[in-house]
């Protein structure tokens, strides 16, 4: 019985013509209408250009193809379509296509060329055009995190019906939760007898939780209703809360709290959204250890040895877009919200790394008399 051997970077088989295209069997091209027709109906918005990424939980799940025949489909119904490779660490599309090796996304995305220029036509229909991956770069999850991406994809927008995203596996690096908020829907490719139930699961999860945690940000700032809110009993909970999940994963957390009760106008959500993201933050990058102090002024630390961090990558922390290897796939989307809701309601916060510890000092100011 074949193990998790899906989950290694095994070299790709090369892929026959049959699997795409006009070289598909009867059955195969049914099922990818049928598919087209369920992306019409999930994202009826017509007018508008509609932005979808295809992914899976393992790298060998089909999602390259699926992300092919599903561009050709919607070609085929007479929509101007366009299909980016974003997978920069494992490209096919050029060998699939019989394409010529020329200037891509990475190139585009780094300023080397223009759209025109890693733009070509895809060979197998008129109404569809493609981008490959372009040079492999040595840092692809922050070109995919750039402002310039996201410029690239509004350009684009503009002259495309749809643009479908081949995206790396979600399981095995962070690119397709970055480039997910950039998109107005998600498809989770899955391999029937390849890939297990926990990574489908898993996969599922960061993905869910990613594209919440986006709404949250997106979210008017009028929903922040102030009310009194104690930050001892409020710092308690969390710690509670994420309590088991923190001792499971080696980290020791302690807690200290003044004798006096520190209260503020604050929004208690928001409040219980930052401390989360804060504590789920320790689990990624601590070394065993996390502490949580509160004063009476209403400054709270939280601090705990991370070595693999170092003064650059804490100071890039509160990027929505930026990874590091030791986040194990997650971006820095959680601390930016909790900037983000920490500002709306008058705060301030910091990351600090020094001494191989890495401290976040979170302040909310008493409102004037």
């Amino acid at each position: 019985m074949r193990k998790e051997k899906a989950g290694k970077r095994l070299q790709q088989p090369i892929v026959e013509e049959k699997t795409f295209g006009k070289g598909l069997s009867f059955a195969a091209s049914e099922s990818y209408r049928l598919l087209r027709t369920n992306v019409l109906f999930a994202l009826p918005d017509a007018g508008k250009c509609r932005v979808i990424g295809v992914t899976s939980s393992l790298s060998g799940e089909g999602k390259s193809t699926t992300a092919l025949n599903l561009s050709y489909m919607l070609a085929e119904s007479g929509r101007k379509t366009l299909l980016v490779e974003t997978d920069m660490r494992l490209p096919t599309l050029v060998r699939k296509l019989g394409l010529k090796h020329k200037s891509g996304l990475s190139n585009l995305l780094v300023g080397l060329c223009g759209v025109q220029e890693a733009m070509q036509p895809s060979g197998i229909h008129d109404m569809l055009a493609v981008i490959s991956s372009g040079d492999i770069p040595p840092n692809p999850s922050e070109l995919l995190g750039s402002e310039q991406m996201r410029k690239v994809i509004a350009d684009l927008s503009a002259m495309f019906d749809f643009i479908i995203l081949d995206l790396p596996p979600v399981n095995e690096v962070a690119d397709a939760l970055v480039v997910s908020q950039l998109t107005q829907g998600m498809l989770m490719v899955v391999r029937q007898g390849y890939a297990s139930r926990t990574s489908v699961a898993e996969a599922m999860r960061q993905l869910t939780e990613e594209l919440l945690r986006y709404s949250v940000a997106a979210s008017p700032e009028d929903e922040l209703t102030a009310e009194p809110v104690d930050l001892n009993a409020a710092l308690e909970q969390a710690v509670a809360s994420f309590y088991a999940a923190l001792v499971e994963g080696g980290v020791t957390p302690t807690v200290s709290l003044p004798e006096k009760r520190v209260v503020r106008m604050l929004n208690s959500s928001a409040v219980s959204r930052i401390f989360g993201n804060i504590l789920g933050n320790a689990l990624k990058y601590s070394d065993g250890d996390f502490s949580a102090a509160l004063c009476e002024d209403g400054t709270l630390t939280f601090s705990n040895s991370a070595h693999a961090l170092d003064p650059v990558s804490a100071a890039r922390l509160f990027d929505r877009f930026y990874t590091v290897e030791t986040g194990r796939g997650s971006t820095g989307l959680g601390l930016s919200i909790a900037k983000l809701l920490t500002e709306r309601m008058g705060g301030t916060i910091q990351a600090e790394h020094r001494n191989g510890r890495l401290s976040i000092t979170l302040r909310f100011p008493a409102a004037p008399n």
